[in-house]
């Protein structure tokens, strides 16, 4: 019998996996040859000056915007800026994307409108369920009602069916010039 041949170490790695005839790796999220570890965000680098600005224009933002509206220059609710001659962000009417304007009546079809709150959650859903059991209580009771009402001229009319048939088959058994029939008495 010829002797088994171990295929020559073509691996990198340390002998893994508690021992055997290969080398290699095992895969895991600790390896860094397998998955590399997420590094900082990416992102051109900034100076002194840039970074500055940045600051303060956050900050000064808000303050800004206050000054504008009191100035007249911005409608409260409007909540956009320009850059490059385009319009960017949400007003009364709008969602600004540039050249592209959305009316903010969409947002309106958004399921972005539910609450939180567990309690409102729960006070809303007993208060829609209440209101559509009476809504169905109120429709039943006017089926019933129309139900009793046919059911009452249904009555009604086979009473009057029966009476007309009563009377007619009375006369038709009994005429009415036909003398009644007469009872011969015995006299002895």
């Amino acid at each position: 019998m010829a002797p088994l041949r171990v295929p020559p170490d073509e691996a990198s790695g340390p002998l893994v996996g508690g021992g055997g005839p290969v080398r290699g790796i095992r895969p895991s999220y600790s390896d860094p040859r397998v998955w590399a570890a997420p590094g900082d965000i990416v992102s051109s680098p900034k100076t002194a000056t840039q970074r500055l600005d940045s600051v303060i224009a956050t900050v000064i933002q808000p303050f800004n915007d206050s000054v504008a509206v009191a100035a007249g220059q911005k409608k409260p609710g409007d909540w956009t800026f320009e850059r490059n001659g385009n319009k960017y962000g949400i007003d009364q009417k709008y969602i600004r994307l540039g050249k592209v304007s959305i009316p903010t009546a969409l947002l309106a079809l958004l399921p972005i409108n539910t609450t939180g709150n567990p309690v409102v959650n729960d006070r809303n859903r007993a208060q829609s369920q209440l209101h559509s059991d009476i809504f169905s209580q109120a429709q039943r009771g006017m089926n019933e009602a129309d139900f009793k009402k046919a059911v009452k001229s249904i009555r009604e009319r086979k009473e009057r069916e029966r009476a007309a048939a009563l009377t007619s088959s009375d006369k038709k058994t009994r005429p009415a010039d036909e003398p009644a029939a007469q009872n011969p008495v015995n006299r002895n």
